[in-house]
């Protein structure tokens, strides 16, 4: 923790800037009577931007709208278990998915999630879905850059879902990706999504 960090009444470790979002919002902030002191959440949503993007400027988390759900195929016990980051890849929808893939766009990250924990951080690289054959999941591609993947040789080391969102989301599971805005759970737990942002930067140390 860094001069700039403090706990307030969580375990999720913030800057001087989310202690005050956090303080403003939260029922902490009203037994201490000091929310009505503190500035509004909108006027310190830029200072979170900026400080969360420490340690690692190339990945910039005002960018993470998405989480994905993907399988393994076949045998295999991983989805995209060779990619490699800084390395750009196909990212793979069901042939019946085309609109939901035009839904993201050039810079986005996307978190993919599968068997219950977090395993790659992909910034979408192209301004459309394109083709690759003729198979079920062929049909609609993105190409992504990796930015952050998880170390399949420790498997106890990757991140959990239930400790990405602090709850274990249900019914998502279908390979579309899912914008951040509309999991209705985020917001009561993380009090808002640039907060959340730079709790997924801590938990993929990303950010200092």
């Amino acid at each position: 923790m860094t001069s700039k960090q403090v706990r307030a009444g969580t375990t999720v470790v913030m800057s001087h800037a989310e202690r005050q979002a956090f303080l403003k919002t939260s029922r902490l902030g009203q037994l201490l009577e000091v929310a009505d002191l503190l500035p509004e959440v909108e006027q310190v949503k830029e200072q979170v931007l900026r400080e969360s993007l420490v340690g690692n400027p190339t990945v910039n988390l005002a960018n993470l709208k998405w989480i994905k759900y993907i399988n393994p195929q076949g045998n295999e016990p991983w989805a995209y278990e060779q990619w490699q980051r800084d390395r750009i890849y196909n990212l793979h929808w069901k042939n019946d998915q085309e609109n939901n893939c035009r839904k993201v766009n050039r810079g986005d990250l996307i978190l993919l999630l599968q068997n219950s924990v977090v395993t790659h951080l992909v910034e979408i690289d192209d301004d459309a879905p394109h083709s690759a054959g003729d198979g079920e999941w062929e049909k609609v591609l993105r190409q992504v850059k990796v930015r952050w993947v998880a170390d399949f040789k420790h498997e106890d080391y990757i991140p959990r879902q239930r400790d990405l969102f602090g709850y274990s989301p249900q019914g998502y599971a279908n390979g579309t990706v899912k914008n951040l805005e509309n999991f209705k759970d985020i917001l009561p737990i993380w009090h808002s999504l640039d907060i959340f942002r730079r709790h997924v930067g801590g938990l993929l140390r990303l950010t200092d």
